[in-house]
């Protein structure tokens, strides 16, 4: 028990912002499906989706800007949100590599980017994926890097533009690198517990920080993903990994130590195609299926439990990711104090 008194917290070290989810002993690997051709057998469509911010969402531009330029109140030079021309949006890569990192963390798939060395792994992740032999993670979203021959994946994610809301300028605080060299990062054996996710938080701003451009939290994005030759199990992998149907909200952008970055996936159509109705594009075929509303909320489930009956799924390691991403207003708690620098103040 953590007893938070004016200095911070006493008889203990005050609680991290972020935990691992273990690594799988094994990875499930098989040949992709390749893109010459659509399978008939499996699944092609898209989704549309709205993203409802939780908390301020910061996506950097990588530019700084005059405040005026942005409507803002003159004379302050700011980190300016990513845009596409003058609207506000989250890059669909930044989305794909969120979604990415709970579908590696909850299926027996292996770890794409990571600067960790094979002798800090597990001994099945010092197996590189191929495309004769891949993991569902590196099937679904691509693989590259470290030398090995490049795939790309069956999920394509679009941007999402904002619709309704507006943003503010947030003082940043500073943030430190990650030191993966620390043994709260390590087991004993000097192995990486797992994959690290930061927890959701009530959010803090230091009034001396960087002020950068943030979405306000109740805003929505319009997204979209196409996919392309999924398995029942595979598509509803994806569902999962997005938030839709479960208990996840996923976490993006920057500032996530701080409490930046919750959002919550709001499902809107999916449309599952046929072969012969993307091929001919006749109007007369209706080998077309259209999901909306109560039914779009069972044709995911339906997804997500096969995926769940799948032999690539982790169960152990989904319900622990489930609880350190379940994002509830009524017991958000604010970030340990000793991430709030002095001066700190709670977002209002």
């Amino acid at each position: 028990m953590f007893n938070r008194s004016p200095g911070g917290y006493s008889g203990q070290r005050p609680p991290k912002t972020y935990d691992f989810i273990p690594l799988p002993d094994s990875v499930i690997r098989q040949k992709v499906p390749g893109h010459n051709l659509l399978n008939a057998d499996l699944y092609t469509g898209t989704l549309e989706f709205f993203l409802r911010t939780l908390t301020p969402v910061f996506v950097s531009s990588g530019q700084a800007a005059l405040s005026e330029s942005l409507g803002m109140n003159p004379g302050g030079v700011i980190q300016a949100h990513y845009r596409i021309g003058d609207r506000i949006a989250i890059p669909g890569s930044s989305l794909k590599g969120a979604v990415r990192s709970v579908a590696e963390a909850v299926s027996a798939s292996c770890l794409n980017i990571t600067r960790a060395s094979h002798r800090d792994l597990p001994d099945a992740f010092s197996i590189d994926c191929t495309p004769d032999a891949a993991c569902t993670a590196c099937i679904l979203f691509g693989m590259s890097g470290r030398g090995r021959e490049a795939y790309s994946g069956h999920v394509h994610f679009h941007d999402a533009i904002l619709q309704t809301g507006r943003t503010r300028l947030f003082r940043m605080p500073a943030l430190f690198r990650p030191r993966p060299e620390s043994s709260f990062y390590r087991k004993p054996s000097r192995k990486f517990k797992g994959r690290k996710f930061y927890k959701h938080y009530r959010p803090s701003e230091d009034r001396r920080g960087v002020e950068s451009e943030a979405i306000l939290p109740d805003s929505l994005l319009a997204g979209k993903i196409e996919f392309t030759n999924l398995t029942e199990s595979q598509l509803g992998l994806v569902f999962y990994s997005m938030g839709c149907g479960t208990h996840i909200q996923l976490k993006l952008g920057g500032g996530k130590p701080k409490g930046l970055g919750s959002l919550k996936t709001e499902p809107k159509r999916l449309i599952l195609s046929s072969v012969e109705e993307i091929f001919l594009n006749d109007p007369d075929k209706t080998a077309i299926s259209v999901y909306e509303n109560a039914a779009l909320i069972e044709r995911i489930q339906r997804s997500i439990i096969s995926t769940k009956q799948s032999k690539f799924f982790l169960n152990k390691q989904a319900e622990e990711l489930e609880k350190l991403l379940h994002f509830n207003l009524d017991t958000l708690e604010d970030v340990p104090s000793e991430v709030i620098f002095r001066g700190g103040k709670q977002w209002r």
